[in-house]
């Protein structure tokens, strides 16, 4: 054999696949009544970054925690003392056990 035909029958490596989202975070405010958009004026607006496709809820929430609470602690507080959930950018909650970013992608067509 040789070496380029050898080249070619390498066992490929599965790399998952990624996507770039925008993050952000919406706190809830007792005063207003409702949540509101943390803005980046405090340095924890939103942002985007890069996750695998097949992330579950808990995955998302875990990455966004160490994003917006580096140290376990925001202008906010400490994020032991508060309860996360997933939502979009209309503030309405995604839940489901079996969420993943491909399908929830896919089932709103959503380009980015």
């Amino acid at each position: 054999m040789t070496p380029s035909k050898s080249v070619r029958y390498k066992k490929r490596i599965k790399v998952e696949k990624t996507r770039s989202i925008s993050v952000g975070w919406m706190h809830y405010s007792s005063v207003k009544e409702r949540y509101i958009s943390v803005g980046l004026a405090r340095n924890e607006g939103s942002r985007t970054i890069a996750v695998s496709l097949s992330s579950f809820t808990f995955d998302l929430i875990k990455e966004m925690k160490s994003l917006f609470f580096p140290h376990g602690n925001s202008t906010y507080g400490k994020k032991d003392d508060m309860f996360f959930n997933l939502g979009n950018f209309k503030g309405e909650m995604i839940c489901g056990c079996f969420f993943t970013l491909a399908k929830y992608i896919q089932e709103n067509k959503l380009p980015q």
